[in-house]
C-alpha cells in the first residue's frame, strides 16, 4: 500500500499550485493589456486625425487654438481664407516666447532635429524616397506619405531597405550607401543654415543636448567649424556612458546611428520599441529638459514618438512646423501642449531663432 500524503502537505501543494496558476494568469493578463494598449494607440491616432480635421474654422478662431492638421495660409473647409497677417503675428509672438525662455535659462532646452534640417543640403528625407517611389509607379502620396504607403502596401515603409535596393544591394548591411550622404564628387555635403544655427547655439551654451534621427554628419561638422568638439553618442555603450554621468556640452545623440554605422538598429526588436538603454537616456533627457522640435515629421519614428508621449517626459515644447502636421505629430503636439511656430522650413526658423538670440 502507498503511503498517505499528510494533510498539511496536501495543503502546501495546493497552495503552491494556486500560486503558480495565479502567476501565469497575471502574466497573461499583463500581455493582453499590453496588446490592447498597442491597438488603442493606433486606433486613437486615426480618430484624432478625423476629429482634428473636422474642427470648424470659425470655432478654431473663436477659441484661438491652432489646428496642426491644417496648413497655414490654406482655405478652410468653409471656403474662407485664413488671416495670414494674424498667423504671422502669432508666429512672431510664439518665437518671442521661445527666445525669452532661452535667455531666462540658457541650456534648459534640448533639441530634437529631424531629416528636415539636412534637406536643403541635398540629402533626401524618408518622405522624399516615398514620393520618388510613388512617382515611378504613377501614384501620388498626398500630404501624408507614410500613411499613404501603409494604406497602399499594408506595411510600414523600411527606410534601410529602400536605400539599399536603390543602390542595387540585395541585403541590408550595417552601413548605408555612402552616395546618398555625400556629394556627387564623393566629398561631404556642406552644413545647412539649420546645422550652423544649432551649432552656434550649442557651442555658446544656449541649448542643451541635441537628439537627432539623421544619419549624416553635418551637425557634427558644423559644431567643429563653430570651434568646439562634439560628443557623439550612437551606440549602446555610449548611451550607457551618457546615462550614468553628467551630460557634456555639445552632446549629439544619434538615436538611429550613423550612415557608416547603423548597428544600433539591430538592438531593437521592432520599429515600435527602443532598446531599454536608449529609452533610459531618452527619459533622462526628455524628463529634465524642455524641448525644441525642428525638421521632424514624427511619421517614421514610432518608438521616439512613444518616448515623447510618456507623461513624465511631457515638458514645455516649442515645435517649428513646416506645412501640415502628420497624424503622429498632431497627436504629440496635443499631448505635449506644444507651442507651434509655423515656419517655411527649418533653415528659416532656426536662423531666425539664432539671430534673435545673437
Amino acid at each position: 500500500m502507498g503511503s498517505k500524503v499528510p494533510r498539511h502537505m496536501e495543503s502546501v501543494e495546493s497552495s503552491t499550485y494556486r500560486q503558480c496558476r495565479f502567476t501565469k494568469l497575471t502574466r497573461l493578463a499583463a500581455e493582453t493589456l499590453s496588446l490592447l494598449v498597442w491597438c488603442m494607440d493606433f486606433w486613437t491616432d486615426g480618430i484624432f486625425w478625423k476629429l482634428a480635421s473636422w474642427v470648424p474654422d470659425g470655432a478654431q478662431k473663436r477659441s484661438g487654438a491652432f489646428n496642426p492638421c491644417r496648413p497655414v495660409g490654406k482655405r478652410c473647409s468653409r471656403g474662407k481664407s485664413r488671416h495670414v497677417a494674424a498667423a504671422s503675428s502669432s508666429n512672431a509672438r510664439t518665437m518671442a516666447e521661445l527666445v525669452a525662455a532661452i535667455r531666462a535659462a540658457p541650456g534648459r532646452f534640448a533639441v530634437l532635429a529631424g531629416a528636415g534640417i539636412s534637406n536643403s543640403a541635398g540629402i533626401m528625407t524618408g518622405d522624399d524616397w516615398l514620393h520618388a517611389q510613388a512617382a515611378r509607379d504613377g501614384l501620388d502620396t498626398g500630404l501624408q506619405p507614410v500613411a499613404w504607403y501603409r494604406e497602399t502596401y499594408g506595411s510600414f515603409p523600411n527606410y534601410f531597405r529602400m536605400l539599399h535596393e536603390a543602390a542595387g544591394l540585395r541585403t541590408v548591411r550595417d552601413v548605408l550607401p555612402r552616395e546618398y550622404f555625400t556629394s556627387a564628387t564623393g566629398g561631404d555635403h556642406q552644413p545647412t543654415p539649420s546645422h550652423r544655427a544649432l551649432a552656434e547655439l550649442a557651442v555658446t551654451g544656449r541649448i542643451g543636448p541635441i537628439l537627432t534621427t539623421n544619419f549624416d554628419r553635418l551637425l557634427e561638422k558644423a559644431i567643429v567649424e563653430a570651434g568646439a568638439s562634439p560628443t557623439v553618442a550612437l551606440s549602446l555603450d555610449s548611451f550607457t556612458e551618457m546615462s550614468s554621468s553628467s551630460l557634456p556640452n555639445c552632446l549629439v545623440v544619434k538615436l538611429h546611428g550613423d550612415y557608416l554605422d547603423i548597428k544600433i538598429r539591430d538592438t531593437s526588436p521592432s520599429i515600435y520599441t527602443y532598446h531599454p538603454i536608449i529609452d533610459t537616456l531618452l527619459d533622462q533627457i526628455l524628463g529634465r529638459f524642455d524641448l525644441i522640435v525642428c525638421g521632424w515629421s514624427a511619421s517614421w519614428d514610432m518608438a521616439l514618438g512613444r518616448a515623447l508621449g510618456r507623461p513624465a517626459n511631457r515638458r514645455r515644447t516649442f515645435w517649428l512646423l513646416r506645412g501640415t502636421a502628420s497624424v503622429e505629430a498632431a497627436r504629440l503636439i496635443t499631448l505635449r501642449r506644444a507651442h507651434v511656430i509655423p515656419v517655411p522650413g527649418s533653415d528659416v526658423g532656426l536662423s531666425q531663432l539664432f539671430r534673435a538670440l545673437a
